[in-house]
């Protein structure tokens, strides 16, 4: 049984400079996150702030304002309730039935924070290369409305029919990406 493999590593553009809250209130709604908690993530998460480890205190940082800090956990709760749904909706666009993931077909998504890793798998390259290209087009339509991007830095992995798809789809889109034989921290 061979399988065929594409994986896109999708990077988000201008996640960093376009949080907007009235959008975060509307997905912490979505995902029952609470109106008070949510309220003071917001305000928590906006506010001035100093660093801990263990015993060592470092220097007050400024606000971040509307911006993600690396390594935050409140900046990386509030970006997962912005694209939890559009996550689930790449997820279910794949088509995997209602038997799920098999070792015939599948999809995995990881998120952390505005980079996602997007593994497909099936028997058939000609398929796989569809679905992908589909499910390409699919996450450009959910950043735009959420009026992100997909950045440039977006990779597709390995050289092969469903990452020439994807590619396709994309550069429909006017999205320029690369494809390579090897994924990176895209940073």
């Amino acid at each position: 049984l061979r399988i065929h493999i594409v994986m896109v590593v999708w990077d988000v553009a201008k996640f960093h400079d376009s949080l907007q809250y009235d959008d975060f209130s509307q997905s912490c709604e979505e995902e029952q996150y609470g109106y008070k908690r949510s309220a003071l993530t917001f305000v928590v998460h906006a506010s001035p702030r100093v660093l801990t480890i263990k015993q060592a205190l470092g220097r007050m940082l400024s606000s971040v304002g509307r911006s993600i800090l690396a390594g935050c956990q409140r900046s990386q709760t509030i970006a997962r309730a912005c694209t939890n749904n559009a996550v689930n909706k790449l997820r279910t666009n794949f088509g995997t039935a209602s038997s799920g993931n098999t070792s015939h077909n599948g999809i995995r998504v990881y998120q952390h924070v505005d980079d996602l890793a997007q593994m497909m798998w099936h028997v058939d390259e000609k398929v796989l290369a569809s679905k992908a290209a589909r499910s390409a087009r699919v996450w450009v339509k959910e950043t735009q409305r959420m009026r992100l991007g997909v950045s440039n830095k977006t990779i597709i992995v390995p050289p092969a029919a469903p990452a020439n798809a994807v590619q396709q789809a994309l550069d429909d889109e006017g999205i320029v990406v690369n494809i390579t034989k090897r994924a990176v921290d895209l940073g």
